[in-house]
């Protein structure tokens, strides 16, 4: 599920322009305006009347847990803003990290760095991702979520990686889309299905559309076949067709 590799000299290159690019926004500022300060009041408000986040109502309590934490490590030398600020770092360079591993998955192994720097290229990260914003910690979960969907097929370990992308997302704060995110698991196993010939009255042949089960939702998802896929035996089982001394009973 995650392989070791050694570092290139281009590979750290990359590596230290996304720390470039992280770091420096970080620290060194004043709570900003908008969803900076109001979630730097948040996190005040809670420390002086002592209530924990979970306790709060309407307080996502993973990103304020690590905030806390931060500004706790980092108080000898960073202002508690700028110590508290450092969860959002965590939680996008977190994003970059599963969202870098999921193109691997997807499109092949020189497609992580490329999708971390479009991520990176994204005009509204650049603020957001720089300040106390406890979107930052959804944003995380959703990348460990789509990662544990993205490499299921792969690799049967990584429903671990989306059960604790969904409990990362509920603590979070998004019930609503950890929902939507395992609504979309539960349609794989209807794409294999989709990829190869069946019958024309089969059910899987007529019906492409699967309904979300939530009355309120009014979601909808379509499996259209783009193409046709050979499933080799040997491909999914070591198992031989014929195994030696099997001999078929007469029916």
């Amino acid at each position: 599920m995650f392989s070791k590799r050694a570092f290139s000299l281009p590979q750290f290159g990359l590596l230290l322009l996304c720390a470039a690019w992280l770091l420096p926004g970080l620290v060194g500022h004043a709570p900003w305006k908008g969803g900076d300060g109001e979630h730097f009041v948040q996190l005040w408000l809670l420390l002086q009347s002592d209530v924990a986040p979970q306790a709060a109502s309407a307080t996502p309590p993973l990103y304020y847990w690590v905030a806390m934490a931060t500004a706790w490590l980092t108080s000898p030398i960073l202002d508690l803003a700028d110590g508290a600020r450092l969860a959002s770092g965590l939680f996008i360079a977190l994003a970059l990290f599963f969202v870098a591993r999921t193109a691997r998955v997807l499109y092949g192994a020189e497609a992580g760095w490329a999708a971390a720097l479009i991520l990176l290229g994204c005009l509204g990260l650049l603020v957001r991702g720089h300040e106390l914003n406890a979107a930052t910690a959804q944003f995380a979960a959703a990348t460990v979520m789509l990662y544990g969907i993205a490499s299921l097929p792969q690799d049967t370990r990584s429903r671990w990686v989306l059960g604790g992308g969904t409990a990362l997302m509920l603590l979070a704060g998004g019930a609503a889309e950890a929902l939507l995110f395992l609504t979309l698991a539960a349609l794989l196993p209807l794409l294999p299905a989709k990829q190869r010939e069946t019958h024309p009255n089969d059910w899987m042949t007529t019906d492409a559309e699967v309904a979300c089960p939530d009355p309120y939702c009014g979601g909808r998802f379509r499996i259209t076949r783009i193409g046709k896929r050979i499933f080799r035996h040997s491909e999914v089982t070591l198992v031989p067709l014929d195994p030696p001394g099997f001999r078929a009973e007469p029916a």
